[in-house]
């Protein structure tokens, strides 16, 4: 079968250790292939597509999580509508604590991998768990916070949030979008020892005083929380949980949210392909008038002629784009219906889909 050509985005997931980004990946594909609306992911792998679903039967079956990579793992996803092939996406897992890495004896190989994905990346997830953000908010929000998330410090969340922007700089390149992905929401309330709507509200407006770089301009984060289960113990990641409890919520949200990030990118091209249309067109109508009121006739038919011909190619060319242009819009405004509950950091001001901001 000949793969399809289709735009093709990357995808890095940054976390530290046991903050279940594995499970993550495991509970989103499982969502996405089975649909949303219209849209379906699937991995290009058959293989590969086997073992995530078998996992994650098993964890739904048995209460047994995902085996966490050591080495880091590659995955080829499409998305799809319906049937037509939009995107192409590139994810690679990899374990715990690589973003903290030292390239060199045995890890070398790993942390150089990582830094390259980094470099590359078009998507960047930052993993942050709910346990440790509920205890950060516990204790007042500090700004200097000595803060880690399974050992990922703020140190380590800035660089990634630096690196990330000035290496599309340097391509070039539209910002990358971010997601900070809050795991392990049924911990948030218990930590934080407030309800979870209060706890996720104090986490949303006081995050770009903990993680500053997300207050960069440029900068467009997705602030989205997500659970496997209602396990309510910080144990459960990492071992075996009752299969009764899996519970699993918003999963697909970061991946609505990319693809939504992505298409908003091709309208933007789309609409600056159109404005050169139309001002091509105003060109040759300026033209067409001009030709009209010449004195001299020689030739002026012929040259009216392959002017209106020029002109009738750039009006189909206006209706095809525009026509692109609807389409898309409405392919974004039905991701965004999955994701729009959540928040929207955008350098530093935080937006949401009602419109308020602060």
């Amino acid at each position: 079968m000949t793969t399809p050509q289709i735009p093709e985005i990357r995808v890095l997931v940054a976390g530290g250790h046991d903050t279940g980004k594995t499970a993550f990946l495991h509970g989103m594909y499982q969502r996405l292939s089975e649909g949303v609306h219209d849209y379906f992911l699937y991995s290009e792998d058959r293989d590969e597509e086997i073992r995530l679903v078998n996992a994650w039967k098993v964890l739904r079956e048995t209460g047994e999580f995902p085996r966490v990579n050591v080495r880091p793992q590659s995955y080829t996803f499409q998305c799809t509508r319906n049937f037509t092939p939009l995107l192409r996406m590139r994810w690679t897992d990899f374990r715990g604590g690589a973003a903290m890495g030292v390239a060199e004896g045995e890890e070398k190989k790993i942390v150089e991998q990582w830094r390259d994905e980094l470099s590359s990346s078009d998507n960047v997830y930052l993993v942050m768990d709910g346990e440790a953000l509920g205890e950060w908010v516990r204790n007042g929000m500090p700004e200097n916070a000595n803060f880690d998330s399974g050992d990922m410090n703020l140190t380590s969340y800035n660089r990634v949030v630096r690196t990330a922007m000035a290496s599309r700089a340097d391509r070039g390149a539209p910002p990358p979008s971010f997601v900070v992905l809050i795991t392990k929401m049924d911990l948030l309330p218990g930590a934080a020892d407030m309800p979870l709507k209060q706890a996720l509200e104090s986490v949303v407006h006081n995050l770009c005083t903990l993680v500053k770089s997300l207050s960069g301009p440029g900068v467009t984060a997705l602030v989205c929380p997500v659970q496997i289960g209602d396990f309510k113990t910080s144990e459960a990641s990492g071992g075996k949980v009752d299969p009764s409890l899996v519970h699993p919520k918003y999963l697909h949200h970061p991946i609505c949210f990319s693809l939504w990030y992505h298409l908003t990118e091709e309208l933007a091209k789309r609409e600056e392909e159109l404005a050169e249309i139309k001002k091509r067109i105003s060109g040759g109508e300026t033209e067409l008038t001009a030709l009209r009121t010449k004195s001299i006739v020689m030739f002026r038919n012929a040259k009216i002629q392959e002017v209106q011909t020029a002109q009738q190619a750039r009006e189909t060319e206006r209706a095809k784009k525009q026509a692109e242009i609807a389409a898309t819009k409405e392919q974004a405004d039905l991701l965004m219906r999955e994701f729009d509950r959540w928040p929207i950091i955008k350098a530093g001001k935080v937006v949401w889909r009602s419109g308020r901001s602060s």
